[in-house]
């Protein structure tokens, strides 16, 4: 590895991504990662968006348990994270920093702050490869995307099962996304509520992640 980056951006390819790469960039950011998939979505169905976003997701924890990583979902501008302005490095194989100064001028044009280069060093992976291959046989309609979409959990102490809920949930939703955050009296039962976060503080990890996934939503 050439250094460390507090919060970097990965980019895979949509339909192979690299479990090599996603291990390596988690080695090298102390932070929180972002990963966006290239690729059109727009053909897959609803059980291969979950497929996806599940493996980069879990890949992730078993490489770097606690790492704050994010998948980042489609729009006009995702390879520049415009949700993320915290971000400060590109992570990828050395032939990636060719497209820095083009990342760099995107993300200027956003407001947003330059992006440094990180070149991964991948070690040996166990199997004959390394890329996922999903199934592609298109057998499956797309997911379908609705105006407004609903969703609701505790959201205490973010885990994967969140993140994929909430993405999933983003994911569908093309103008505004309502997320209910439970708090007493609908944790009575819950057992050791007492440790749980504040809801308030929920509230907000809920807001901060999807605007980082998603900006364009209203929440």
């Amino acid at each position: 590895m050439d250094t460390m980056a507090l919060t970097g951006l990965l980019r895979l390819s949509l339909e192979e991504p690299d479990a090599s790469l996603l291990v390596a960039s988690a080695s090298v950011v102390r932070r929180r990662l972002y990963v966006a998939l290239r690729g059109n979505w727009a053909s897959l169905s609803f059980e291969q968006v979950q497929q996806r976003l599940a493996f980069v997701y879990q890949q992730v924890e078993r490489a770097q348990p606690g790492l704050d990583v994010r998948v980042l979902l489609p729009c006009a501008d995702s390879d520049a994270a415009p949700g993320a302005p915290e971000l400060d490095a590109l992570l990828g194989a050395p032939t990636e920093e060719e497209d820095l100064s083009t990342l760099n001028a995107l993300r200027a044009s956003l407001s947003l702050s330059q992006l440094a280069f990180v070149a991964l060093t991948l070690a040996p992976f166990d199997g004959s490869s390394s890329r996922a291959r999903f199934d592609a046989s298109g057998n499956a309609p797309p997911a379908a995307v609705y105006e407004d979409v609903c969703v609701g959990g505790t959201f205490d102490y973010m885990h994967i099962g969140h993140k994929l809920l909430l993405s999933l949930a983003a994911y569908s939703s093309a103008r505004r996304l309502v997320v209910g955050v439970s708090d007493a009296p609908l944790l009575k039962k819950k057992v050791l509520r007492e440790l749980m976060q504040p809801v308030e503080l929920r509230m907000a990890l809920v807001e901060d992640f999807l605007f980082s996934i998603k900006p364009s939503l209203v929440l």
